[in-house]
């Protein structure tokens, strides 16, 4: 419930390595292929992603 939550309301997405927010980011790019606000904490640093590069 709170990755489809994740999913649809928000329109940034942040996600670490949990299986918790990288299934939340693939629902999102199922049921908004067009959402691109899509981040990762990385290295101390929170930079964009485009989901292919996380599947």
């Amino acid at each position: 419930m709170e990755q489809l939550l994740l999913s649809t309301s928000c329109s940034v997405l942040m996600v670490s390595y949990s299986g918790f927010s990288m299934k939340a980011a693939q629902i999102r790019h199922i049921l908004r292929p067009e959402a691109d606000s899509l981040f990762i904490y990385r290295a101390g640093l929170v930079v964009p992603v485009k989901i292919h590069s996380l599947l």
